[in-house]
């Protein structure tokens, strides 16, 4: 890991947001919007879903509670492996945001909120990936989630797909586009946790950034952009209400109806006017910081004919993926890519791409997770169409150790795990064909 995430301690000199007029498609961005991968956004979504619940309450960390201990256990797990991912995707400083020492956070929270804290020292963690700008590495595009759950009613048992797996795989995928390319301005993509415990991982962040003079161009918050109203057209949702965000809804507007004239992207419906004036979700904190920040998600539909106050399964224990389901969190993939695939755009165009780093997409891409590994590992490949799959381990003479995998694959992506403790500690190598395409991959088993 490098140790760049040092750059968010520099003193910046916040300057007022200036978002640009896009009037032309960059076919560099296009390209990249279509590389978002909808295959990839539903593993994202099912490896979080069946985690199972994740709340960041303290009282859930009592061991002789089992099942609020497991879910306690839950969250830390997401944390480490949303880490993980991003150590995986390469090119980003991955760190932890602690909220403090729990002492030290009881007096932030106190200047914030004015309440107590929720949290220990495991879970007072957002976890940050930040891609360093070329020109401009002190101004900031922020998208962002949360990934923690609530439920509601006893047991805390919401699976939380639509809320909020669904933007988070969101963020990891456009993290997984983007970082292999160059950008004047830096991009943090952020995962809070505890949003729903007073969006207190996100409201800490933006106190630091606050604190520190951090020069923010604005913030995409995805959060529930799964569920869509059976028999209904998608449709894009954005909160554009607070008077910071002027601007930049504008700009998002102007953006979304360029490269997405097929899906509209719609303000805030609720009839009352004063819904969102003050921000929604993790957005909250920096609209008060005077950051752009703007909500993107299927709940601010309400008003409109058909639409819900809230999906159906909002904090619910149905809140899983059940594609085309009137009783699911997440019933449509295609709007999970869809909110991804604006959030891109917008982000790229803010952040200015250099459009001489765009490279070919690989026909074959691969994450292991974890590597090292002390008995099993998750292999993740991304492949650019569906066909015949091969993979072998081989040792580090090139000898074939084990047939992995041999068949047809019907879909452009593959998530398998397998057990290797079986096999003595050292370094092999995947080689792994696809469609006559071939590439190598080192994988190191440890104790």
């Amino acid at each position: 890991m490098k140790k760049h995430s040092i750059i968010l301690l520099l003193l910046c000199i916040q300057i007022a947001n200036a978002f640009p007029t896009i009037t032309e498609i960059n076919p560099a961005i296009d390209s990249l919007m279509n590389r978002v991968n909808i295959d990839s956004l539903e593993s994202k979504i099912r490896y979080l879903q069946n985690l199972g619940p994740r709340p960041a309450q303290t009282s859930h960390m009592n061991p002789n509670n089992t099942e609020g201990h497991k879910q306690y256990l839950n969250n830390i797990a997401a944390k480490n492996w949303l880490y993980q991912q991003y150590e995986n995707i390469g090119n980003l400083d991955v760190y932890f945001h602690h909220f403090l020492p729990e002492s030290q956070c009881d007096t932030i929270w106190n200047i914030v909120f004015n309440d107590t804290t929720f949290f220990t020292l495991d879970t007072a963690r957002n976890v940050v990936a930040v891609q360093i700008g070329t020109e401009f590495p002190d101004e900031y595009v922020i998208v962002c989630s949360h990934f923690d759950t609530y439920s509601n009613g006893s047991p805390l048992s919401t699976p939380g797909a639509d809320d909020n797996a669904s933007g988070t795989s969101g963020v990891l995928e456009i993290a997984r586009v983007l970082s292999p390319h160059s950008f004047k301005r830096s991009i943090i993509y952020l995962n809070n946790n505890g949003e729903e415990l007073g969006i207190s991982g996100a409201a800490l962040f933006a106190y630091y950034c606050k604190e520190n003079n951090i020069n923010i161009s604005g913030v995409f918050n995805l959060d529930m952009i799964g569920y869509n109203p059976i028999d209904m057209p998608l449709k894009i949702f954005y909160n554009d209400r607070p008077p910071i965000n002027k601007d930049l809804a504008k700009y998002f507007d102007e953006v979304s109806a360029l490269y997405l004239p097929d899906i509209p992207a719609l303000p805030n419906q609720d009839e009352d006017t004063n819904s969102g004036k003050q921000g929604m979700g993790d957005c909250f904190m920096f609209i008060k910081y005077d950051y752009p920040a703007m909500y993107m998600g299927d709940v601010l539909g309400y008003g409109l004919d058909g639409w819900f106050s809230a999906p159906p399964c909002y904090h619910q224990t149905c809140d899983t993926i059940g594609i085309g389901k009137e009783d699911a969190g997440v019933n449509s993939m295609e709007l999970v890519k869809a909110y991804t695939q604006t959030a891109l755009v917008a982000i790229a165009e803010l952040a200015e791409l250099d459009d001489n780093s765009i490279k070919e997409e690989k026909p074959i891409s691969c994450v292991i997770t974890p590597n090292p590994t002390s008995g099993t590992a998750t292999f993740t490949l991304y492949f650019d169409d569906v066909g015949h799959l091969t993979i072998t381990l081989n040792n580090v003479l090139g000898q074939e150790i084990m047939e992995l995998n041999n068949s047809f694959v019907d879909t452009k992506t593959f998530i398998k795990t397998f057990s290797l403790s079986h096999l003595p500690i050292g370094v092999y190598y995947l080689k792994i064909i696809h469609n006559g395409n071939a590439i190598i991959e080192k994988i190191v088993i440890e104790t």
